[in-house]
């Protein structure tokens, strides 16, 4: 309960900073953000804001869905660590790999398809995935890479990595 009425007050404030001077009403900004965010076309969220009285343009209704976009990439915070661990995927006879970062609770931080496993593309994926340290297996390609980007680095083969494999 705590729990959620921290987060409610964070987003009550960042949506109060983000909509500050505007003359529509913040929580009518906030639900036409959470429609088109649900899937609701620009036209529809402003045939809604019309139906309740409001005359918005398409081009505010975007605008204030990359606002409130911006304001919430800033509050996210950085994975400290990720486990990093790439899959080999065939389809229609061809090979694919597939990159995946997860953080210390096993959530995806970042993920990427690749027909090649190389140093470049796993400096691509430790780079987009933030961190200042990573587990990776004893590929090396991640040597290079893991060097070029000056972080911390653990490699193994089995054990806390194993929770990018699950």
């Amino acid at each position: 309960m705590l729990r959620n009425m921290k987060a409610r007050q964070v987003i009550e404030e960042i949506l109060n900073r983000v909509f500050k001077w505007h003359r529509f009403p913040v929580s009518l900004k906030a639900e036409a953000v959470i429609l088109y965010f649900k899937g609701l076309s620009l036209r529809a969220v402003r045939e809604f804001l019309l139906h309740k009285g409001y005359k918005v343009s398409i081009e505010a209704i975007r605008e204030w869905y990359h606002a409130v976009g911006k304001a919430l990439q800033a509050v996210y915070t950085v994975a400290i660590w990720v486990y990093v661990d790439e899959t080999k995927i065939k389809a229609r006879d061809r090979t694919y790999y597939l990159w995946l970062a997860v953080d210390e609770k096993g959530l995806p931080v970042f993920m990427h398809l690749s027909r090649r496993r190389d140093a470049w593309t796993a400096k691509l994926v430790l780079y987009n995935a933030k961190a200042k340290g990573c587990t990776t297996d004893k590929g090396h390609w991640y040597v290079s890479a893991v060097k070029g980007l000056a972080m911390e680095w653990l490699h193994e083969t089995f054990g806390k990595r194993n929770v990018v494999e699950r």
